[in-house]
């Protein structure tokens, strides 16, 4: 993991961590609106499916060239407990800093996660918030089982693989290396390490086994990103609820350069995956 080479590591701001304790504290959701909105509907909003499954289905694609980055994500996520399915953004947008923050997984862990970078936005930039990656995502799965736990969920929940585990796209301009950079983390289960791979020239297509090699190629063109897309859900179709979960709803395009960001919105799915 890079971060200690040839440089001296930063620190996370510490005023950033004390503005991130009130914030995480926001996201106990026993207390909160959207808890009571949700009542009735009990579960872990996850973009998988039942939470013994370790299948993550969330779209995130990433292409990053030099000068400019292209993401594709869609907006499904789905009642682990329940089955229903609604739609919500599972990433996050830092435009002073330039940095791409998506997640698949569970979406309330993702948000905190993101709620994190954003309480301290004044202070990081891609080249601070990488190394530290993997700490506040170890953190934020722990921050999110204590939650659990304090909401009384059964202990097959508590237990379960999916609880642990989270990845992670990190993409933004990095100035030391003086282009855009993107590097993807994986924490699969409770033990081990969260991994850390570099987002190379070949880009990443998640869920990426399921469609046809030929569709695999790097991305260039919101075009050819929508076909990818395409091909994942179809392919997610043509195989029911043996993948565990869905995806669908939107399909958010990202394009993020070093001063600039743009999303767009794309209704390409008929409906989401396994509901």
């Amino acid at each position: 993991m890079r971060g200690d080479r040839g440089r001296r590591r930063r620190r996370w701001p510490t005023a950033g961590r004390r503005v991130v304790a009130a914030l995480t504290s926001a996201f106990d959701l026993k207390r909160t609106h959207l808890d009571l909105v949700l009542q009735g509907k009990r579960g872990n909003l996850s973009s998988d499916g039942e939470p013994a499954r370790r299948v993550i289905l969330t779209i995130l694609n990433i292409f990053v060239r030099p000068d400019r980055a292209l993401i594709g994500m869609d907006t499904a996520v789905v009642n682990s407990q329940g089955g229903q399915s609604f739609e919500a953004n599972k990433f996050g947008v830092l435009s002073e800093s330039g940095l791409f923050i998506g997640w698949r997984g569970d979406t309330a862990a993702g948000a905190i996660l993101f709620a994190e970078c954003l309480a301290a936005q004044c202070y990081i930039d891609f080249d601070v918030i990488e190394p530290e990656m993997p700490r506040l995502i170890v953190e934020t799965l722990e921050t999110r089982h204590q939650q659990r736990i304090a909401q009384g969920a059964p202990p097959e929940v508590l237990s379960s693989p999916h609880c642990h585990s989270i990845q992670v796209g990190l993409v933004g301009w990095s100035k030391s290396a003086g282009r855009m950079r993107g590097i993807l983390f994986t924490k699969q289960g409770e033990a081990g390490d969260v991994g850390v791979e570099p987002i190379s020239a070949t880009g990443i297509i998640a869920p990426g086994d399921i469609i046809a090699p030929s569709l695999r190629e790097p991305v260039s063109s919101v075009a050819a990103m929508e076909r990818v897309a395409r091909a994942q859900f179809d392919a997610a179709k043509a195989k029911g609820d043996s993948l565990g979960g869905g995806f669908g709803g939107a399909l958010l395009l990202i394009e993020l350069e070093r001063d600039q960001v743009r999303i767009r919105r794309r209704r390409i799915f008929e409906k989401s995956v396994g509901c």
